[in-house]
């Protein structure tokens, strides 16, 4: 495939989609993890020679505060996470499944996005301040696996400003520490809005 097109990575939505099974809960609420619809996805890939770009979403339902808040045909889920540590949790498993299965080097040279388009309600319905306080953990529980693992910035649309997402997230002594030392960018992901 790669030498057919200049591709080198593939970028897809629903890694967390019911559909992939990644996460259920037990009678008790705890919650149980499967990745072997995300194993079978990434070994296709890169027996191709196209290294995953992950989106790191959509929020499977166990773990949305409004399962009621879906886009596409097969319900993807777009609701906040009723719980932001169970969230990180998840990210938490996944990364370190895929270190283990694949390789740090090899993980460490996907790319990784925190949601798709959070600046259009359809994708993020939840607050700004959710969205930030999402990816903020979300950013903070990768980098803590693995300070290698290359991280965009807020993205979306060519009409997003990634910069103000920042800036107006500083509202407090700890978030501005946070903003202008913790975060370190490796690509910005911008698509073309039709919209």
């Amino acid at each position: 495939m790669s030498s057919s097109t200049p591709f080198r990575y593939l970028r897809f939505h629903g890694i967390f989609d019911d559909a992939m099974m990644v996460y259920h809960e037990d009678e008790e609420g705890r919650p149980l993890y499967n990745f072997r619809f995300t194993d079978q996805l990434f070994d296709f890939l890169l027996s191709i020679g196209l290294k995953p770009f992950v989106e790191l979403g959509f929020m499977p339902s166990k773990l949305a505060a409004d399962p009621g808040k879906t886009v596409f045909y097969q319900a993807s889920y777009v609701s906040p996470p009723r719980s932001v540590e169970r969230w990180c949790r998840l990210v938490d498993r996944f990364l370190r499944h895929c270190m283990n299965r694949f390789g740090a080097e090899e993980v460490e040279s996907w790319k990784f996005e925190f949601w798709n388009e959070p600046e259009f309600h359809i994708f993020w319905p939840g607050t700004t301040e959710e969205y930030r306080r999402l990816y903020l953990e979300t950013y903070r529980t990768m980098k803590r696996i693995s300070p290698a693992c290359k991280s965009g910035r807020p993205g979306g649309s060519l009409r997003f400003v990634p910069p103000r997402f920042l800036t107006s997230s500083r509202r407090s002594a700890e978030r501005t520490t946070a903003c202008r030392t913790s975060f370190r960018f490796t690509f910005t992901p911008m698509r073309r809005s039709t919209t």
